[in-house]
Protein backbone atom coordinates (compact mmCIF):
# COMPACT_ATOMS: atom_id res chain seq x y z
CA UNK A 1 0.00 0.00 0.00
CA UNK A 2 1.59 3.59 -0.92
CA UNK A 3 1.33 5.88 1.90
CA UNK A 4 2.42 9.57 2.13
CA UNK A 5 5.96 9.74 3.90
CA UNK A 6 8.37 12.27 5.20
CA UNK A 7 8.15 15.77 3.94
CA UNK A 8 10.83 16.36 1.93
CA UNK A 9 10.88 19.95 0.49
CA UNK A 10 9.13 23.20 1.35
CA UNK A 11 8.97 26.47 -0.29
CA UNK A 12 7.67 30.48 -0.49
CA UNK A 13 8.37 32.40 -3.43
CA UNK A 14 6.32 34.63 -5.26
CA UNK A 15 4.24 34.18 -8.75
CA UNK A 16 6.22 36.27 -11.36
CA UNK A 17 4.59 36.23 -14.55
CA UNK A 18 0.62 34.77 -15.58
CA UNK A 19 0.04 34.57 -19.24
CA UNK A 20 -2.88 32.98 -21.36
CA UNK A 21 -1.29 30.33 -23.19
CA UNK A 22 -4.60 29.17 -25.57
CA UNK A 23 -8.71 29.77 -25.54
CA UNK A 24 -9.96 26.52 -27.10
CA UNK A 25 -12.96 24.96 -26.79
CA UNK A 26 -14.11 28.36 -24.69
CA UNK A 27 -11.57 27.80 -21.90
CA UNK A 28 -8.90 30.18 -21.33
CA UNK A 29 -5.03 27.81 -20.60
CA UNK A 30 -3.32 29.93 -18.27
CA UNK A 31 0.63 29.89 -17.61
CA UNK A 32 1.81 30.86 -14.22
CA UNK A 33 5.67 30.77 -13.32
CA UNK A 34 7.07 31.11 -9.70
CA UNK A 35 10.35 31.35 -8.17
CA UNK A 36 10.73 30.48 -5.13
CA UNK A 37 13.16 29.27 -2.25
CA UNK A 38 13.08 26.24 -0.59
CA UNK A 39 15.35 23.30 2.07
CA UNK A 40 15.97 19.82 0.95
CA UNK A 41 17.02 19.13 4.78
CA UNK A 42 19.84 21.45 5.66
CA UNK A 43 20.57 22.29 1.97
CA UNK A 44 19.13 25.97 0.57
CA UNK A 45 17.67 25.58 -3.42
CA UNK A 46 16.14 27.99 -5.41
CA UNK A 47 13.47 26.87 -7.58
CA UNK A 48 11.71 28.35 -11.31
CA UNK A 49 8.55 26.24 -12.16
CA UNK A 50 5.77 26.70 -14.64
CA UNK A 51 2.61 25.40 -14.43
CA UNK A 52 -0.04 25.51 -17.20
CA UNK A 53 -4.06 25.09 -16.39
CA UNK A 54 -7.66 24.84 -17.58
CA UNK A 55 -10.72 25.58 -15.67
CA UNK A 56 -12.70 22.70 -15.84
CA UNK A 57 -16.67 23.14 -16.07
CA UNK A 58 -17.27 21.94 -12.61
CA UNK A 59 -15.11 25.04 -11.90
CA UNK A 60 -12.11 22.73 -10.73
CA UNK A 61 -8.16 23.60 -12.42
CA UNK A 62 -6.42 21.01 -13.98
CA UNK A 63 -2.40 21.27 -14.83
CA UNK A 64 0.63 20.39 -15.84
CA UNK A 65 3.33 21.17 -13.87
CA UNK A 66 7.38 21.80 -14.72
CA UNK A 67 10.36 23.13 -13.37
CA UNK A 68 13.87 23.21 -11.97
CA UNK A 69 15.96 23.61 -8.92
CA UNK A 70 19.49 24.62 -7.88
CA UNK A 71 21.68 24.51 -4.81
CA UNK A 72 23.95 27.48 -3.57
CA UNK A 73 26.21 25.29 -4.73
CA UNK A 74 25.30 24.93 -8.17
CA UNK A 75 23.75 21.01 -7.56
CA UNK A 76 20.70 20.70 -9.93
CA UNK A 77 17.57 18.99 -10.87
CA UNK A 78 14.57 18.99 -12.53
CA UNK A 79 10.74 17.77 -11.85
CA UNK A 80 7.36 17.61 -13.90
CA UNK A 81 3.80 16.77 -13.10
CA UNK A 82 0.48 16.57 -12.83
CA UNK A 83 -2.02 18.80 -10.69
CA UNK A 84 -5.61 19.40 -9.94
CA UNK A 85 -6.68 22.54 -8.15
CA UNK A 86 -9.49 25.15 -7.11
CA UNK A 87 -10.05 28.32 -6.30
CA UNK A 88 -10.02 29.43 -2.60
CA UNK A 89 -13.13 30.96 -0.92
CA UNK A 90 -13.38 34.55 -0.01
CA UNK A 91 -10.20 35.11 -2.07
CA UNK A 92 -10.04 36.92 -5.92
CA UNK A 93 -7.61 35.03 -7.23
CA UNK A 94 -6.56 32.72 -4.27
CA UNK A 95 -6.26 29.20 -5.78
CA UNK A 96 -4.32 25.67 -4.60
CA UNK A 97 -3.20 22.58 -6.47
CA UNK A 98 -2.33 19.41 -5.53
CA UNK A 99 -0.89 16.79 -7.85
CA UNK A 100 2.09 14.30 -8.09
CA UNK A 101 5.65 14.79 -9.87
CA UNK A 102 8.94 13.14 -10.35
CA UNK A 103 12.60 14.56 -9.93
CA UNK A 104 15.02 13.83 -12.65
CA UNK A 105 18.30 13.98 -13.30
CA UNK A 106 19.25 15.51 -9.58
CA UNK A 107 22.61 15.50 -8.85
CA UNK A 108 24.98 16.27 -5.86
CA UNK A 109 22.87 17.36 -2.58
CA UNK A 110 19.31 16.91 -4.59
CA UNK A 111 20.71 13.28 -5.77
CA UNK A 112 18.36 11.36 -3.19
CA UNK A 113 15.57 13.01 -5.15
CA UNK A 114 16.15 10.87 -8.18
CA UNK A 115 13.34 8.89 -9.77
CA UNK A 116 11.52 9.96 -6.74
CA UNK A 117 7.01 10.04 -6.70
CA UNK A 118 6.13 12.96 -4.74
CA UNK A 119 2.57 14.66 -3.40
CA UNK A 120 2.41 17.97 -3.47
CA UNK A 121 0.30 21.03 -2.41
CA UNK A 122 0.63 24.87 -4.33
CA UNK A 123 -1.13 27.62 -2.46
CA UNK A 124 -0.95 30.92 -4.54
CA UNK A 125 -2.95 33.55 -2.54
CA UNK A 126 -4.10 37.26 -3.73
CA UNK A 127 -1.08 39.04 -3.21
CA UNK A 128 0.59 36.45 -5.60
CA UNK A 129 2.72 34.44 -2.78
CA UNK A 130 3.64 30.98 -3.19
CA UNK A 131 4.05 28.25 -0.46
CA UNK A 132 4.87 24.65 -2.09
CA UNK A 133 5.71 21.88 -0.46
CA UNK A 134 6.59 17.91 -1.46
CA UNK A 135 6.01 14.51 0.55
CA UNK A 136 7.45 11.12 -0.72
CA UNK A 137 5.38 8.76 -1.57
CA UNK A 138 6.34 5.16 -0.04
Amino acid sequence: MTTIGRLLTEEQGRLTVRRVLSVDEGAAKVETTFETVGFLHDVRYTALGTLWSVIRPDGTLYGELKGGLRTDDNDTGVYRGITGGKYLADTKHGRTYRGAITFENTVGALAELNSVLAVFELEIDDSNKVNYRTWELV
